[in-house]
Parts: C-alpha cells; sequence; structure tokens
C-alpha cells in the first residue's frame, strides 16, 4: 500500500480517516504487507510548511521521520526509471 501525501498527514497526525482506509492500513500493518510512502512526501510536507499551507509542531524532517517510525510504514523505493516514466503519465496533473 502506498500512502498519498493526505493519508500520511491523517496517520501521522492521528487525524480522522475513513473506516476502510483504516481497515487497509491496519491489515497491510498486521500481515507486515508495507505500507510505504514515497520520498516525494518528504518534500511535499517541506513544501507546504514552506508555504504556510500546514503547520506542524516539529519540523518537516521530524515529522517525516515519525512517519517512518510507524509500525509497517516503510520508504518507498524511487528508482530514476519511475521519476522519468512520471513525466510522460497522462492527462495535465496540478
Amino acid at each position: 500500500m502506498l500512502l498519498d501525501t493526505c493519508a500520511a498527514i491523517w496517520l501521522t497526525n492521528g487525524d480522522p480517516m475513513s473506516a476502510a482506509s483504516r481497515s487497509s492500513i491496519t491489515a497491510a500493518q498486521a500481515g507486515n504487507l508495507g505500507v510505504y510512502v514515497s520520498p516525494m512526501t518528504a518534500w511535499e510536507i517541506a513544501t507546504l510548511v514552506a508555504k504556510n499551507r500546514l503547520h506542524l509542531a516539529p519540523a518537516p524532517g521530524a515529522w517525516f521521520s515519525a512517519l517512518l517510525a510507524l509500525a509497517g510504514v516503510r520508504l518507498a523505493a524511487m528508482p530514476p526509471d519511475v521519476l522519468i516514466a512520471s513525466a510522460t503519465l497522462p492527462g495535465a496533473p496540478p
């Protein structure tokens, strides 16, 4: 399971999430299947804090470390092929 940035924020901050989301995360943790977070989430968190769109008590680096310290949360690999392929995704991302 790969968490998007919003899910990572909600999970780390203990914010409300849908029952289905919580259930999926719990199942992945319990089964040791891995709950992954992209390294790009660290960048996005730092950018949101720098733009005052997100307020965190700890600094972004400490916050991201706390996310990775949660049971079953792992840093997803970010191989160059994935980054290169992302430049040609269909549609018009924001």
